[in-house]
């Protein structure tokens, strides 16, 4: 019985990771879009922290002309709370934002370089995945800094 609750609460997650890449178009309704990859936050980076447990979402990648990278988060922050309600990862981000349309305005509050930061944004349409921007801002830990990429594979 245990199996098969997780297995269900694993396809449950699953889902909304995956409807969160799609277009907000082929969805019910318009999904909310902040325009950045993030990752779940590991061991080792929470206890550099002081942290016990992982929180929060690490920011990865920023897509140009996105709404998080026009309200100023970076490559590299830590994405701890939206809106007063606080991110234990991936999933908890997804919901968060998901749960609002496009033109809701969000507050943000992050970590960066271990310094505490509050931003606001508006939350825009998802692209369609053909017209993705050129460029991004990734994270680069070998760096500690970001550099700019190609956000897809040319043709």
């Amino acid at each position: 019985m245990r199996f098969g609750l997780a297995a269900a609460l694993f396809a449950t997650g699953l889902f909304a990771a995956l409807a969160s890449l799609m277009p907000a178009s082929s969805l019910a309704g318009e999904k909310g879009y902040v325009g950045l990859e993030v990752r779940d936050l590991e061991q080792a980076e929470a206890e550099t922290l002081g942290w016990e447990a992982p929180r929060g979402v690490f920011v990865v990648t920023l897509f140009e002309d996105g709404p998080a990278l026009e309200a100023g988060v970076a490559a590299g922050d830590i994405i701890v709370s939206v809106d007063g309600s606080e991110v234990d990862g991936i999933e908890a981000f997804v919901d968060v934002i998901s749960g609002n349309a496009p033109g809701t305005s969000v507050r943000l509050r992050l970590l960066r370089e271990r310094k505490e930061r509050r931003v606001t944004l508006i939350l825009g349409t998802r692209p369609a995945s053909d017209s993705l921007p050129e460029k991004c801002a990734r994270f680069m830990p070998t760096l500690g800094r970001s550099i700019e990429v190609p956000c897809r594979d040319s043709d």
